[in-house]
C-alpha cells in the first residue's frame, strides 16, 4: 500500500484522503473537500471514487515489456521509494519529494510496463497533485494517460471526465469543464462515464439554491 494512500489525507492524518484523480471518490465517501449535502454534489463525490476504479479495471491494453528494462534502477522501484517518503514525521506531505513523485509518475505513463500499472501510479501522481494544490499537474496526467491509450475509449473517456472534474471542482473554470464534458458525449456517447456526465452538464454551474430547489420539486 502506498504511503500517501495508508494516510487519511496526503497532508495530515487527521483529514481524509483526497483524489484528484475525479479518479477516487465514490467507493466509500471519503473526500478531502467539503461538498454541501446535496444530491449532485454526492453524486460527484461517488463518481471521483468510482473513476478511479475503471480507470484501474479498464485499461484492456497490455503493453509488451521492454527485454532490455534490466537497468540499474527499475523506474517502478524509484517510483515506490519516493512515495514513501512523501511525508514526513507529522504525516505532512512533502512537497519537494511530491513535485519528484509526480513527475516520476507521468514519465512512467509513456513506460513499456504493464498498462494497469501505468494508470494506477498516473492517478496516484494526480491525487498527489490535488493534495499540494498543483491542480494542472493533475490535469498534465489526464491528458498523457488519454494520448497513451488513444485506441481505449473507456480510459480516454474517463480520463476526460477526471480532467472535466478538475477544472470544474478545482479550477472553478466552469466554461472549459462543460466544453469538456459535451466532448465525451460527443465522441463517446456509449461509455459508462456517459451517464454521469449528462447530469453533470444539466447542474453544471447552478448555485446551491438552485440546486435544492430542483431537489424540492423533483420530491413533491
Amino acid at each position: 500500500m502506498s504511503a500517501i494512500a495508508e494516510q487519511p489525507n496526503g497532508r495530515s492524518a487527521r483529514h481524509a484522503t483526497s483524489i484528484s484523480n475525479p479518479i477516487a471518490r465514490q467507493t466509500n465517501g471519503c473526500s478531502a473537500r467539503q461538498y454541501p449535502v446535496t444530491n449532485h454534489q454526492i453524486m460527484q463525490k461517488s463518481v471521483y471514487y468510482n473513476l478511479t476504479l475503471l480507470l484501474w479495471g479498464l485499461a484492456l491494453v497490455v503493453l509488451s515489456c521492454d527485454s532490455n528494462a534490466q537497468q540499474k534502477q527499475n523506474p517502478e522501484d524509484v517510483i515506490l521509494r519516493v512515495n514513501k517518503e512523501l511525508l514526513d514525521s507529522n504525516q505532512h506531505i512533502i512537497k519537494a519529494n511530491a513535485r519528484e513523485y509526480i513527475r516520476l509518475t507521468q514519465e512512467f505513463i509513456a513506460s513499456k510496463a504493464d498498462s494497469m500499472k501505468i494508470i494506477k501510479y498516473a492517478i496516484q501522481g494526480a491525487e498527489v497533485a490535488v493534495n499540494i494544490e498543483e491542480y494542472e499537474q493533475a490535469i498534465q496526467s489526464y491528458d498523457l494517460i488519454a494520448l497513451q491509450f488513444p485506441s481505449n475509449p473507456k480510459v480516454v473517456a474517463n480520463a476526460l471526465f477526471a480532467k472535466a472534474f478538475t477544472f470544474e471542482n478545482y479550477l472553478k473554470d466552469t466554461d472549459t469543464a462543460r466544453k469538456i464534458y459535451q466532448s465525451i458525449l460527443d465522441k463517446y456517447p456509449n461509455q459508462e462515464i456517459a451517464k454521469m456526465v449528462r447530469p453533470t452538464l444539466e447542474n453544471l454551474g447552478k448555485s446551491e439554491a438552485q440546486l435544492l430547489e430542483m431537489i424540492k420539486n423533483k420530491n413533491k
